[in-house]
């Protein structure tokens, strides 16, 4: 077999990448640089307008840029000129340097119209007396596509009575302003699958008490940040009656009411407000595994029991009694893993205010009986900021002395201020090395490493349980559906985790003596997620005929299904399976393939503005105009591929795309034609019966690569013609003495296989071969025919190299 070296046939190898591959490369880079790529070339020009994710961030006073410019007159230009149907995902950042009259609401409304996935707004104008906010449009609290959405600073949160944000999954707020008490409430009320919310509240936001009551809310952040002197909000509160909840951090200097009413799941709690929490708060946290708190909530939580905790992280402040509250927490903690202390609050103060944050001296005294996680659970041991006075040597003498289980200590020492520091921290640390450890086998260790340990796996044989459920259905993505429902059996953790899985792929076992169709009817029904990322349904003979694969259809279609595909392989007798016609409007499918027992039944007025590829192998069309209708729905198809059966109902198969790069066409009937009308088409396969004049291409300038396989040798010349600006030719059982007058000026590759029927194929390629002038590569592939006359191939094959090297 002949072995050619293949060549770079251009230098510019990036700009013949296909679209969606440079659209991927643009998003690694910054949206301003990618808009400027237009300036590169034509080739260039248009590329950065289907961009699916663009970021506007203003620039601040510290970095390079020019600090007084900002990027919203850029943002306004641009997006007017961005076609992408679709987007995932849009940033806003504008800053102190950005006029306060833009018109934010028009940027949100034409991402809402084209279907965004995720949205952020970060507004910070200049402050001002009078504080100047912005307002978005009513039609965002009715997206249903968004999942994920950030609003922060000066926005006006007004939420009309109708809100209904079904796909809504990630929720951030960050010191915006409602319009009234009851804002917050509509807003989280019309997410039925909201998952994380982290709340930050200023001052001023016009809610006194916030309330979160979401069944599906499984992490909660929560900040108050109104100043410790103000007195004007000591009724604020927070209220949260999420039973799902499995993960909260609160953070309240004030000290404001909270009150948490059901939490039966929560495994981690990061607490630390102001004041005293209210035991009914506490007891609330009682199921947790993972604990983080300061001083003032340990002394309340000292007469709770914590059964489940593992995991403790304790900030000491500046109190001098904090050792006998915490003992007695220790005892209501019995499975105690990993304990962590940190005095971070004296780190890092300026020496003008050393008087002020004066070290406290500790109080010790030794308790009667020893805790239980001591004795049998504790492993982990660490100290941060640890000053080496007596009372804590002696306090950590006795967790080393009783400690059983110890595995490893990690303190890190107080930072040094002058060289008698240093010379005082060797001298600790030789202390600490000679005390004794009733554990062997623990290390010490002079650093501590402030993090989850035991996060992610309450017992480590079932560690994947602990796993949250985001990265859980990821898990599950990678493995075969009905595996993955099966899941459900498990436990009671795994119980639903599939039923918000964003791919699903139903496929028939030809294996199997039953169908998939009945697992695939059940399960379909059971889950629930919002939206659907990809759905695949194969159906085999052993299906019954009279299933209805429309309701499945309909229920992708109400999810803003973005990949549908259908296999639909009935017995040959079976009649052909019509779909609901709102699949032909659906504004959210990008790509589509329909194959076999398929009725394509397109209606008068379809729309499928997201539609890029599409595939229609062995479908029945309900009448020649229904092929039309379809293709001229689809503004931005770029990739078609058709395979066409005996009896489809079209005679004369019209492709007529402006936006079309690549086309795949096969046809094994006769009697029938194919036009085709597609300026911007630049890579097309044809495989087909001879068929005379049945191929008529009318404009294809911009041609790159074709692949021409026929049943027959006959093909017009007109249709050849339309094949001269390619730079890459693949034939296969073609005469090409049709070939030999047509004048290939950019042709860089040919790739021949010759007919059976022509004898003299050999001149008649050298006569191509004059008029193919930049050919960099030839393959000629005889083996089909030829058979033992290897003569007659290796003198067609010098003949050839030597035209190429002359």
């Amino acid at each position: 077999m002949l072995q050619i070296r293949r060549t770079t046939f251009c230098k510019d190898r990036i700009s013949a990448l296909p679209d969606d591959l440079l659209l991927q490369i643009l998003c690694l880079i910054p949206t301003k640089d990618a808009v400027t790529t237009m300036i590169l070339s034509k080739r260039w020009r248009f590329v950065w307008t289907m961009l699916p994710k663009l970021d506007y961030t203003d620039r601040y006073e510290g970095e390079k840029s020019n600090p007084k410019k900002s990027v919203w007159d850029f943002l306004d230009k641009s997006l007017q000129l961005h076609k992408a149907p679709s987007l995932e995902r849009l940033r806003i950042h504008l800053g102190q340097q950005c006029p306060v009259d833009v018109d934010v609401e028009k940027w949100v409304l034409n991402a809402v119209e084209r279907f965004v996935r995720e949205l952020i707004l970060e507004i910070r104008f200049i402050p001002t007396a009078d504080p100047i906010l912005t307002s978005l449009p009513k039609s965002l609290y009715t997206c249903k596509t968004i999942v994920k959405l950030t609003l922060c600073g000066k926005i006006f949160v007004d939420v009309p009575s109708s809100a209904c944000l079904p796909s809504l999954v990630s929720l951030v707020l960050v010191s915006v302003v409602y319009e009234d008490q009851d804002s917050h409430v509509r807003l989280l009320s019309s997410c039925p699958v909201l998952r994380d919310l982290f709340v930050c509240r200023n001052k001023s936001d016009n809610v006194k008490r916030f309330i979160v009551k979401l069944p599906s809310l499984r992490k909660l952040k929560y900040m108050d940040l109104a100043s410790r002197n103000s007195n004007d909000d000591s009724d604020r509160s927070l209220v949260s009656d999420s039973p799902g909840l499995n993960y909260v951090y609160i953070f309240d200097l004030r000290g404001h009411d909270c009150s948490i009413q059901n939490m039966p799941h929560l495994d981690v709690a990061i607490v630390s407000v102001g004041s005293y929490p209210t035991n009914k708060f506490l007891r609330s946290l009682s199921s947790v595994r993972c604990l983080d708190l300061s001083l003032n909530e340990v002394a309340c939580c000292s007469a709770i029991n914590f059964p489940r905790l593992i995991e403790f992280k304790l900030h000491t402040g500046f109190s001098d009694n904090w050792l006998e509250p915490f003992m007695l927490f220790l005892h209501k903690a019995p499975k105690l893993k990993a304990l962590m202390i940190t005095s971070d609050y004296l780190q890092g103060r300026d020496d003008l205010f050393e008087d002020l944050f004066e070290e406290v001296p500790l109080s010790w005294n030794q308790p009667s009986s020893v805790p239980g996680c001591l004795l049998s659970h504790l492993e982990i041991f660490e100290w941060k900021n640890f000053g080496g006075s007596r009372e804590e040597k002696q306090f950590l003498a006795y967790i080393l002395a009783n400690s059983n289980c110890l595995k490893t200590v990690g303190i890190l020492l107080r930072p040094s201020k002058t060289e008698n520091d240093d010379e005082e921290k060797e001298k600790i640390m030789e202390d600490l090395e000679s005390m004794y450890r009733v554990s062997a086998s623990s290390q010490l260790l002079f650093s501590a490493e402030f993090r989850w340990r035991y996060y992610r796996e309450a017992e480590k044989s079932a560690w994947i349980c602990a796993l949250p459920d985001d990265l859980l259905v990821q898990i599950l993505c990678l493995i075969p559906t009905k595996d993955a429902v099966t899941t459900m059996i498990l436990s009671k953790r795994w119980r639903f985790v599939w039923t918000m899985l964003p791919k699903l792929d139903y496929k028939e076992n030809f294996e199997d003596e039953t169908s998939v169709w009945d697992f695939l009817d059940k399960s379909l029904q059971l889950h629930k997620a919002p939206s659907l990322e990809r759905l695949r349904i194969h159906l085999g003979k052993q299906c019954p005929v009279d299933v209805d694969v429309g309701k499945w259809v309909l229920n992708a279609v109400e999810r803003f299904v973005r990949e549908l595909i259908l296999e639909i392989r009935f017995l040959p007798t079976a009649d052909p399976t019509s779909l609901p016609k709102s699949l032909y409007t659906c504004k959210a499918l990008v790509k589509l393939t329909l194959t076999h027992k398929i009725l394509v039944d397109v209606p008068s007025l379809p729309c499928l503005p997201s539609l890029k590829s599409l595939a229609l192998v062995s479908v029945v069309y309900k009448d020649q105009g229904s092929h039309v209708r379809l293709l001229s729905s689809c503004p931005v198809l770029r990739y078609l591929h058709v395979v066409r059966n005996k009896s489809d109902n079209v005679t004369k198969f019209i492709v007529k795309l402006p936006s079309l790069r690549r086309l795949g066409y096969m046809d094994d009937g006769s009697g029938r034609s194919l036009v085709i009308d597609s300026p911007g088409l630049k890579y097309l396969r044809i495989i087909d019966h001879p068929l005379g004049d049945n191929i008529s291409i009318q404009n294809m300038p911009c041609l790159l690569s074709a692949v021409v396989f026929r049943y027959g040798t006959h093909v017009n010349d007109k249709f050849l013609t339309s094949l001269s600006s390619v730079t890459c030719l693949n034939l296969a059982n073609i005469k090409i003495a049709c070939c030999s007058t047509i004048n290939f000026s950019r042709l860089r590759k040919f790739q021949l296989y010759p007919s059976s029927s022509e004898h003299c194929w050999m001149d008649t390629l050298v006569r191509l071969l004059h008029n193919a002038p930049k050919l960099k590569a030839l393959i000629i592939n005889t083996s089909h025919f030829l058979g033992t006359n290897q003569v007659l191939y290796r003198d067609a094959c010098c003949l050839a190299l030597a035209t190429l090297s002359g």
